[in-house]
């Protein structure tokens, strides 16, 4: 998605619940592995209502306010429903703080 893209998506209203839900699913995930993650530890935390490009658009997002950092070697994806299955992905290691504190201002 292009950075105007992601903009469209933050701002629709309509993704609100589904955004909070990515967000705690990285939290979640974050506390449980020590940090340093990718989308296969998240997967697991994140509801089935969530509208898909909605976790991508999230995840990008805490990227680019450096909540999720890259660290380490990619792994291959365990995503054995979407079109990711056996891609190399990017590992993070996630500011937890950083991530409370957005969290709790209710913004994504």
């Amino acid at each position: 998605m292009t950075q105007p893209q992601l903009a469209l998506m933050d701002a629709d209203p309509s993704h609100t619940n589904d955004k909070a839900a990515v967000l705690e699913a990285v939290a979640t995930a974050a506390r449980i592995h020590g940090n340093l993650l990718s989308s296969n530890e998240i997967r697991p935390y994140i509801p089935a209502h969530v509208y898909p490009k909605v976790i991508g658009a999230t995840i990008s997002g805490l990227v680019a306010k450096r909540i999720l950092t890259a660290e380490g070697p990619p792994v291959r994806s365990a995503d054995t429903a979407g079109a990711n299955a056996g891609r190399w992905i990017p590992r993070y290691r996630c500011d937890l703080p950083a991530l409370a504190a957005l969290i709790a201002e209710g913004d994504s």
